[in-house]
């Protein structure tokens, strides 16, 4: 709660003024509970790692009336496509092979900062969006919280909403449509046009020669021949992979920055340490350190996929913790 105050994401109030709001309907305001999420994230280095993600429980019960999410519409919720993102991918990486038996196919994943934060809501939404939370004596040592408590208006897609994944997924298919486009565009050229993030994106990493190459079965879904390369998502994740011989050179390279770049494009310049308000880069630095880079194994989604052995298969960890739950 304090990084969203402090990254312009929330508009922090008294409680009593909350409370006031909320009892006079002004702009229809609304208190809901935040919660934590259990989950774990990777580190710059790619390593495991616990973290506890604030949501909003617009889904509470409420003493009277609907909450947020029982009063959503859904019929007018856009309609999403990553459901199946996974099993594009999967699709992909397989055509690749059976149309290029002796190939190398490479992939990554950029992932956007605090994705739901860089969109907007309306103020009446906003309204509706107030949290309550106490305030630390210190916040830079541990110390009890004080019953002196702060409410925070939401003025961004909060975690939590019903819409939140499709609404987002309209600004991020672009960002993929988009990478999918340099990808393929012959007249940029990443050498003399970097990315603005591309000295922060790890070099390729291939598999010796020795292992080798998986054969691909006939497959069931037909896609077309020429097809050397491609880039879905996820929300807030983005994944490219590319077909990797002498004749896809110049496209390998396209292949390890589009992401960023389309994230780029998309979203304003960022100017660092002159924003008059805080603002990480859209694509997130860590996570580009240890997932930005082509190689030709990587965790996506979730799950651990090597290219060359044609295998997909849970990380140690995740199995680790389905095994307990089971």
């Amino acid at each position: 709660m304090h990084e969203d105050v402090k990254l312009g994401y929330g508009i922090p109030i008294t409680t009593d003024c909350a409370a006031k709001l909320s009892a006079a309907k002004l702009k229809h305001a609304e208190i809901y509970p935040v919660c934590l999420q259990h989950q774990t994230t990777i580190d710059a280095r790619g390593a495991s790692t616990t973290k506890k993600r604030v949501t909003h429980d617009l889904s509470n019960n409420r003493t009277e009336g609907k909450s947020i999410n029982q009063r959503v519409i859904e019929p007018l919720v856009p309609k999403v496509t990553f459901g199946y993102t996974l099993l594009r991918i999967c699709h992909a990486i397989h055509h690749f092979r059976y149309q290029n038996p002796s190939s190398r196919i490479l992939l990554n994943k950029v992932d956007i900062e605090k994705a739901y934060r860089r969109v907007h809501t309306s103020a009446t939404m906003a309204s509706k969006c107030i949290a309550v939370w106490f305030a630390d004596n210190d916040s830079s040592v541990p110390s009890p919280l004080n019953t002196k408590e702060i409410a925070v208006i939401m003025s961004r897609l909060p975690f939590g909403s019903l819409p939140a994944p499709a609404e987002f997924s309209q600004l991020s298919d672009v960002i993929f449509d988009l990478a999918n486009d340099l990808i393929t565009c012959e007249e940029w050229d990443p050498y003399k046009h970097p990315a603005p993030l591309a000295t922060h994106i790890p070099p390729t990493k291939r598999i010796k020669d020795s292992i080798p190459f998986a054969n691909a079965l006939d497959p069931d879904v037909t896609l077309p021949n020429n097809m050397k390369s491609t880039c879905d998502g996820y929300i807030d994740d983005g994944i490219a992979i590319v077909l990797d011989n002498k004749d896809t050179t110049k496209m390998v390279e396209r292949t390890r920055q589009a992401m960023v770049m389309a994230i780029q494009t998309i979203f304003r310049p960022n100017a660092g340490d002159e924003e008059p308000i805080p603002s990480p880069e859209t694509a997130s630095l860590r996570k580009l350190a240890a997932e930005g880079g082509l190689a030709e194994e990587g965790t996506v989604l979730g799950w651990h996929i090597n290219t060359r052995s044609l295998k997909i298969s849970l990380p140690d960890n995740k199995a680790v913790g389905w095994i307990q739950q089971i």
